[in-house]
C-alpha cells in the first residue's frame, strides 16, 4: 500500500499532513467536509485511525462520500492520555 501522505500529496490536498496526523495521534477516525465548488482548496475525506486515507471525494465532484469504518480500530489511545480525573483529592 503506498504511503498515505504521498498519495494525498499527489492528489494535491493541502490539509493532508495535518489531517493524517490528527487521526493517527488521537487513534480515531477523522473526517473533513467541504463544498464541491470551483477553486475549493480542500475536499471531503475520511482518514483511518492509523493515519491512512480511507476515501475522499474528488475535487469539484458533487456527491456523497461513504466509507466503511471498523470502530474497533479507533483505540483513542493517545487521545485518552490527558483524560481529566474527577473527584476530590
Amino acid at each position: 500500500m503506498p504511503c498515505a501522505i504521498n498519495m494525498l500529496n499527489r492528489l494535491q490536498l493541502p490539509f493532508s499532513t495535518a489531517t493524517l496526523c490528527r487521526a493517527a495521534e488521537n487513534g480515531c477516525y477523522f473526517a473533513t467536509v467541504n463544498n464541491a465548488i470551483p477553486g475549493a482548496s480542500t475536499t471531503s475525506a475520511i482518514i483511518r485511525p492509523d493515519g491512512s486515507l480511507l476515501t475522499h471525494q474528488p475535487y469539484g465532484q458533487h456527491g456523497l462520500l461513504f466509507g466503511d469504518i471498523n470502530p474497533s480500530e479507533a483505540t483513542g489511545y493517545l487521545a485518552n492520555r490527558l483524560r481529566p480525573t474527577t473527584g476530590s483529592t
